[in-house]
């Protein structure tokens, strides 16, 4: 499953969102490389305008 983060990340600052966002995972990849990947792929969203 994908999920269109630009898309749910427009939508919270349309909202004004200033809450918490947490990363859950489950997959076959190595827990600690899937954290930090979710990590950067999480932070160029939050930070982008």
């Amino acid at each position: 499953t994908s999920l269109d983060y630009e898309r749910i990340f427009n939508t919270l600052r349309s909202v004004h969102y200033n809450g918490w966002i947490s990363i859950a995972y489950e997959g076959q990849e190595e827990d600690r490389q899937a954290i930090e990947k979710g990590v950067r792929c999480l932070r160029k969203f939050v930070h982008s305008s």
